[in-house]
């Protein structure tokens, strides 16, 4: 779900005329191997920008099919810099970077499932945040958990994201549970 919507969110922004940058900050690498391919998980990409804190154009992958779409990739060393992040105040770093990304029109971060210091660091270089939510009642314990993590980050620092809004994926509409999903999505977040 979550891997898919910023593909999917990227690719169509990128068809729309919009210049987009997709971070794949997840060390699972899900988004590079879905744009590039097995053969380049693994290249030179996202740990080398933090590790150098700054983006350089080398490691900005084009996107087969989509010349306004490029892909800074999950790299091999991803994993170990989450715990360099953690010590070094790694959300600055990740924002001051993303904010150096000159000429694009918008950025869609790919991160890991948990609130670590790539996701934290996500969240704090964000001005919108889109939520992956599967047509399930549990996992709107997850929704409300990331509204209070946002609240209690904009308490401690300063974020400025609003969540914008969420996807609801893996729905059926032949399933009372989705209709439900709905209702209940739309009552606790809005349209």
């Amino acid at each position: 779900g979550k891997t898919s919507l910023c593909v999917n969110l990227a690719a169509g922004l990128a068809r729309e005329g919009k210049r987009v940058l997709l971070v794949d900050l997840d060390p699972t690498a899900h988004a590079t191997a879905w744009l590039l391919g097995m053969d380049q998980v693994g290249a030179p990409g996202a740990a080398e920008a933090l590790r150098e804190e700054r983006l350089r154009d080398e490691l900005l992958s084009p996107v087969p099919g989509y010349d306004r779409l490029a892909l800074l990739p999950a790299s091999r060393s991803l994993p170990t810099m989450e715990n360099e992040l953690r010590e070094d105040g790694g959300h600055a770093i990740l924002r001051n970077i993303l904010e150096a990304t000159d000429g694009f029109d918008f950025v869609v971060v790919d991160t890991p499932p948990a609130l670590g210091a790539f996701t934290s660091g996500a969240l704090f270089a964000a001005d919108a945040i889109v939520a992956p939510v599967p047509a399930a009642f549990l996992p709107l314990a997850g929704l409300r958990l990331l509204e209070e993590s946002l609240a209690k980050l904009k308490r401690r620092v300063a974020l400025r994201a609003e969540l914008l809004g969420v996807v609801m994926f893996g729905a059926d509409p032949r399933e009372a549970v989705t209709a439900q999903m709905r209702e209940a999505l739309q009552r606790d977040v809005g349209d």
